[in-house]
């Protein structure tokens, strides 16, 4: 007997979600890349390679932007508060494990720096040498006080937005991008007045390795305060609450990195404690 029932029909499995690939990373790395080949053998390519990087981060941070702009507003994973510490560190995005690789590739980056400081200090019978001139220890230490009281700010700001007070958070996240920005400012200072001490990248090898770990870690404060400013901008269009902050964790991570390498690295340099 013959049924004139409807047959269900399976229906035919989506296709598999395929995540679009950013090339901004790939551009902005080949113009850090001739960046540092301008900086060392100079000529058109350094001119060529600000152009590249400049772009590139243009590109990067639009990108995100508008894909931010798009994002479904989900909370993230939320855990027992008897949930086991491995079960935590598990439960943590893919994204803040990349920033925990990266910081591990800088670590390596620092750590290079120094080998290079500590070879030359242990291969000179004077160090530093007689004919540089005195660094400002107690005007870089008022000025570590500014970094180190950003990661304070921070710090704090997080905590408050994780209890849901959004208006202390961006005032306090303010205060961190301010903070950065008068430390490098006092930096810039102190250089234009090492400069005209005749202090330089030329002062051998005692200048060209203070210059490359301030002026790296310079860099570095750069970038912090640009991400800072993204996680600020972000913030303001209510981005973040107190159950969805991963992006804030992964910039918190690298801001408290800078400020531990400096911390060290004006107590090596500057205090000269080995």
């Amino acid at each position: 007997m013959h049924s004139y029932g409807k047959v269900a029909r399976e229906a035919p499995p989506a296709p598999a979600h395929h995540e679009h690939l950013s090339p901004w990373p790939l551009f902005l790395a080949l113009g850090i890349m001739l960046l540092y080949y301008g900086v060392i053998f100079k000529g058109p390519v350094l001119g060529i390679a600000v152009i590249l990087v400049l772009a590139a981060l243009y590109g990067w941070v639009y990108e995100d932007y508008t894909t931010w702009r798009r994002a479904p507003q989900h909370a993230e994973e939320e855990l027992p508060d008897d949930a086991s510490l491995m079960r935590k560190w598990m439960a943590k995005p893919v994204a803040w494990w990349g920033v925990i690789l990266f910081l591990l590739t800088e670590i390596m980056l620092f750590g290079g720096l120094f080998v290079v400081y500590f070879t030359a200090h242990a291969s000179s019978p004077v160090w530093p040498p007689a004919s540089a001139p005195e660094l400002p220890v107690f005007a870089t230490g008022i000025n570590t006080a500014i970094l180190v009281s950003s990661g304070v700010t921070m710090h704090v700001g997080i905590m408050f937005l994780k209890r849901n007070y959004r208006t202390a958070f961006l005032v306090l996240f303010a205060a961190t991008i301010a903070l950065g920005a008068l430390f490098l400012f006092n930096q810039v200072a102190e250089y234009i007045e090492l400069f005209g001490e005749g202090f330089n990248l030329s002062s051998g090898v005692y200048g060209a390795s203070f210059f490359a770990l301030t002026g790296v870690h310079g860099a570095h404060v750069t970038a912090g305060i640009g991400g800072l400013t993204g996680v600020f901008t972000r913030g303001l269009f209510g981005q973040f609450n107190a159950k969805r902050h991963t992006g804030i964790e992964g910039v918190a991570l690298y801001w408290h990195f800078v400020d531990f390498v400096w911390i060290f690295l004006y107590l090596v340099i500057y205090v000269r404690v080995v």
